[in-house]
């Protein structure tokens, strides 16, 4: 289920430029900003700077993740803290809206693939989607139940995914949209700028 992600193919596929950082969103994290920090360019996934991402108290950890366009999703990478706070499972849902999975039905509801992580600080695993089911992924919800220890706080300072970009943007026509609609401050006339008009000849 998982291969060996040694070489460059995993890094070539990043989908690191697809995430949509500033939207993710983090719960029962010590700081939310640093869920944006571990999801970063492969090349500096054995990063140590900063902070990781740390659950508050007991193990679990849920991050959203939106993507800026549609992505399909072969592979994720995690890597974990040390001293037994590495994740040691992880369900993934796709497609579900900011908050939809929460510790209260997170259990229940039955993920769209989940995994068995094995501690992995050099960042050389890679466990497989089922890729049928990660076609067209405008967000994943990624939900760490517990880590190594069955204990205390969870720590993850890397999540890589590896997929294919598509250029199916679910924002752009909005964007485009708005754009188009000339805003009277952008466009001011001479009298507004207080500037004396020319008599016309």
């Amino acid at each position: 289920h998982d291969h060996d992600c040694g070489g460059e193919d995993c890094g070539s596929s990043s989908l690191h430029p697809f995430i949509n950082h500033p939207r993710i969103a983090a719960w029962n994290a010590q700081d939310d900003a640093a869920a944006a920090r571990v999801f970063r360019p492969w090349e500096d996934r054995l990063s140590r700077e900063g902070e990781p991402l740390r659950s508050d108290d007991d193990p679990e950890l849920i991050v959203h993740v939106p993507f800026t366009s549609d992505v399909k999703v072969r592979g994720v990478m995690v890597i974990g803290g040390g001293s037994g706070s590495a994740p040691s499972k992880l369900k993934c849902w796709v497609n579900k809206a900011p908050g939809e999975i929460d510790f209260g039905n997170a259990d229940r509801k039955t993920p769209t693939q989940q995994w068995d992580l094995a501690e992995d600080f050099a960042g050389e695993l890679e466990y497989q989607t089922d890729f049928t089911q990660f076609q067209a992924v405008s967000s994943l919800t990624l939900y760490f139940p517990t880590n190594v220890n069955r204990d205390g706080a969870t720590e993850v300072w890397f999540v890589g995914l590896r997929g294919e970009g598509t250029l199916n943007r679910r924002d752009m026509i909005v964007t485009a949209v708005y754009e188009a609609r000339a805003m009277p401050q952008d466009h001011k006339t001479p009298d507004e700028e207080n500037v004396p008009c020319m008599p016309a000849v």
